[in-house]
């Protein structure tokens, strides 16, 4: 027989713990809520705004793309020590940032793959990532899926 006082004690730590999992959760949400709020905000100072304007429009995986990079190594020095999204913000690189600096890293590729949609593809992107910043294959895998099922 099933005691009745177990059952409660029971679905009373069940109760806590799903709180506590919504305040979790609403923390995480709320910090991500702020950072899509502040997003790429340093982009509008111009000693940014002057590199970025000779790369917009391009390709990310054509070959003028990097090309242009190399001569806007300044603008992008101060737009990775400004935005901890980049893996170049870190010394480290990925191996560095937090859960939340990737999901806006990961949403942050997906937007620019969809603003230049007719160029490549967040796969193609992803692939390209991997290599340039190292990211192990469990990480990619899950962004992978994230794609996916996402």
């Amino acid at each position: 027989m099933i005691n009745l006082f177990k059952i409660i004690e029971y679905y009373f730590y069940l109760i806590i713990h799903k709180l506590l999992m919504l305040y979790e959760i609403i923390k995480i949400s709320f910090e991500l809520f702020i950072r899509v709020l502040k997003h790429d905000n340093s982009k509008f100072k111009l000693d940014e705004t002057k590199g970025f304007l000779k790369i917009i429009g391009l390709q990310k995986e054509g070959q003028e793309y990097f090309e242009i990079l190399k001569l806007i190594k300044k603008e992008l020095k101060n737009h990775y020590k400004r935005n901890n999204h980049h893996p170049e913000h870190y010394k480290k690189g990925i191996n560095e940032m937090n859960l939340t600096d990737i999901i806006e890293m990961f949403c942050d590729w997906k937007a620019s793959n969809n603003q230049r949609h007719n160029f490549g593809t967040i796969e193609l992107s992803l692939g390209i990532s991997k290599k340039r910043y190292k990211i192990s294959n469990q990480l990619t895998k899950i962004l992978f899926n994230t794609i996916i099922k996402g």
